[in-house]
């Protein structure tokens, strides 16, 4: 039988969770669990979510009328008799609660890994999940870019999907014989309760910048980095970088134990060979850094590449500790030395360029941190072209400017996703940032609008040994206008060119 349509005991569904019982009765059965009144079937449960745009406690009717004989709300609403009606205090840890005793809590039959920071979850997932199945153990993964185990991928909406959808692929994942699932724990994910109830064996924390802080988004920087630390309640290990200034507060979260990592020795940038070596042949920017005498090499190039490989190992050689060292020491250099994430620091080799980056830079840090990075692999120029997400805070584009001016050479400034906002008043904004810039370097800047144009546009101006950077959308393949979503990518430009 299908598990998204099984019957299960109401009173088994509800274990672990306080409610009041407003009308009807627990002692009934029940065969799918329902947030959205357009995916309701006969005699379900409908759970009421207040969303940033929509409450559906006003769209119970709708729920009843579609078949749902179970409503869990936060309010108290009308409904017709036959339907149970059930009070909790919070509908989103009541969904994540539900969620697990309906697929019977696969995580606890799986090694839980979460990854939380504003930089560097989406590469360290891949990392782990490239080493610890090189080792033998079948990991799955969850995040920005995928859902992906065995031969199953697919798109995710969110970075951390809603409750229910993450208990249903760990069934899934579980059903296909994975042993581990990393997966990107963001701030709103942890705010919206979807990583409720997830007893993770390891967390990692990265780093904490100011993003993420706006209308829709976080209220302050604060409850930023408090949504954060949450992740590290949940984990069993909690492995944390001592170099950033947030670490105390993650560390002092952590209800488990608590490892730290930071910057090994001995790194330096280098152009990596796909074998793990550096020489001739078919070179990618990268890293090198020494860890106890043993030299490894990242495909991605800037330090943080190397801070992410760190957190990396760490956490795996804590899974693989019975193994042997210089085994295991050997699996993680081929795995790190031969990785390729769509769009972070993506590398594309065309003739009489220093090269092409495709990156998912989308906020000033992590644009400064690229544009420094590349400028280590050429005595060329560095061209910019990025522009700045819609419906985010204005601050990010003035700061997204502001780094562009101070580490490119040139800048092209276009549109990214403007989702609701007017794509040249985004534009016009970065621009003000460019021009109150302090130590400014850049020579000249164009503002280009259509993306695709831009992007062509730095491909045919570009000199010999200069460095293209396209940052901001990385991985996506769309662009997202006034509710739509129109095809779009980066790399698909850059290769038709």
């Amino acid at each position: 039988m299908d598990a998204c349509n099984r019957k299960i005991k109401l009173e088994r569904l509800l274990e672990g969770i306080d409610y009041n019982i407003i009308q009807g009765g627990t002692d009934r059965e029940t065969g799918s669990i329902h947030y959205n009144t357009k995916d309701v079937m006969p005699g379900g449960v409908f759970v009421c979510i207040k969303g940033f745009h929509t409450d559906s406690h006003k769209l119970v009717k709708e729920a009843v009328y579609n078949g749902a004989t179970v409503i869990v709300c936060e309010d108290i609403v009308d409904v017709t008799l036959g339907v149970t009606l059930l009070q909790v205090a919070d509908t989103r840890k009541a969904l994540a609660k539900m969620s697990s005793n309906y697929f019977d809590n696969p995580a606890k039959d799986m090694i839980m890994i979460g990854v939380t920071g504003t930089k560097g979850k989406t590469t360290i997932t891949y990392m782990i999940r490239g080493i610890l199945s090189a080792a033998g153990i079948q990991t799955g993964i969850i995040g920005s870019i995928e859902t992906s185990y065995g031969i199953i991928s697919k798109q995710n909406e969110n970075t951390t999907p809603e409750s229910y959808e993450i208990w249903k692929t760990l069934y899934d994942m579980k059903n296909a014989g994975m042993k581990a699932v990393v997966m990107e724990v963001s701030s709103q994910g942890l705010m919206l309760e979807r990583v409720y109830a997830i007893h993770f064996d390891y967390g990692i924390f990265t780093n904490i910048s100011h993003d993420h802080i706006g209308k829709n988004e976080h209220e302050s920087l604060n409850e930023y980095i408090k949504c954060k630390a949450r992740l590290f309640e949940q984990c069993d290990l909690s492995v944390i970088n001592k170099d950033d200034m947030y670490s105390g507060i993650m560390a002092n979260s952590a209800r488990g134990r608590v490892i730290y990592y930071g910057m090994p020795s001995g790194v330096e940038y280098v152009m990596v060979n796909k074998d793990g070596k550096t020489g001739e042949g078919d070179m990618v920017p990268g890293m090198s850094f020494v860890i106890d005498g043993f030299k490894y090499m990242v495909s991605l190039g800037g330090v943080y590449s190397v801070y992410n490989a760190v957190a990396a190992k760490t956490v795996c050689d804590s899974i693989l500790f019975m193994d042997e060292k210089e085994t295991v020491n050997n699996i993680e250099l081929e795995v790190l030395s031969n990785l390729n994430i769509s769009g972070r620091m993506e590398y594309i080799k065309r003739k009489g360029l220093a090269g092409i980056i495709i990156d998912y830079a989308h906020n000033a840090l992590a644009l400064s941190q690229v544009l420094k990075a590349v400028r280590r692999y050429t005595d060329g120029n560095v061209v910019c072209v990025f522009g700045c997400g819609g419906n985010r805070s204005k601050l990010r584009r003035y700061e997204m400017g502001q780094a562009a001016a101070k580490y490119s050479d040139y800048i092209i400034v276009t549109s990214d996703n403007p989702r609701y906002d007017d794509a040249v008043l985004i534009m016009e904004d970065i621009e003000k940032g460019i021009l109150m810039a302090e130590n400014k370097r850049y020579k000249a800047y164009k503002m280009i609008e259509e993306r695709k144009t831009a992007v062509e546009y730095a491909l045919s101006n570009s000199k010999e040994n200069d460095i293209i950077v396209v940052a901001g959308k990385g991985h996506e393949k769309y662009q997202e206008i006034r509710g739509r979503k129109y095809n779009l990518c980066d790399r698909d430009i850059v290769e038709n060119y």
